[in-house]
């Protein structure tokens, strides 16, 4: 899949940089999927986005990919999410994303 390409802004890097160093909580959430299609990853994208703000958290949007167990590979676009709750992070996998967090009060 073929990602438009975006140039990270200082000030968005430096804001990562921040909850990265200062032991800040923080989840990085995806709602692609690598056997979906670009139009319906990018609709459950938005999806996510809503939701998000819809909790009342702001984000810095991010892109990325992994490697799939058959030896594929998916990019993606990923939310950092600065200052999310454990069980936000949680209650936001609706078994259609994946998501990494580092929760420095309560763990992972």
């Amino acid at each position: 899949m073929n990602l438009r390409a975006r140039n990270l802004e200082e000030s968005s890097l430096s804001r990562i940089m921040g909850h990265i160093k200062g032991e800040r909580n923080f989840g990085v959430v995806s709602a692609f999927r690598g056997g979906l299609g670009k139009k319906e990853n990018m609709d459950r994208h938005a999806e996510m986005k809503e939701a998000v703000r819809d909790m009342g958290y702001g984000f810095i949007e991010m892109r990325g990919g992994y490697k799939e167990e058959d030896g594929g590979f998916v990019n993606e676009l990923s939310l950092f999410i600065p200052n999310v709750t454990k069980k936000d992070i949680m209650d936001l996998d609706w078994n259609k994303s994946s998501y990494w967090s580092w929760l420095c009060d309560d763990g992972l």
